[in-house]
């Protein structure tokens, strides 16, 4: 539980340029990035890959009642 006026760190990874053109990545190797998906995607169906915006995850975080304060 988080303590009255206490704060929040959290994480979240953007979608990569290949599947969205709204990608915030920079200086991306695509090669590697198409290798990575094929991995962790393809191969061994990992589910943590959820990809969302920074958009995405405000909306998420104010509709839960959080204030935002900072994203990095």
């Amino acid at each position: 539980m988080l303590k009255p006026s206490g704060i929040l760190i959290a994480s979240f990874l953007t979608p990569p340029p290949t599947l969205s053109k709204e990608s915030t990545w920079k200086n991306v190797n695509i090669e590697d990035a198409l290798k990575q998906k094929a991995i962790f995607s393809d191969i061994i169906n990992a589910a943590w890959q959820v990809f969302r915006t920074e958009a995405e995850t405000r909306k998420q975080l104010e509709k839960a009642g959080f204030q935002i304060l900072e994203i990095i």
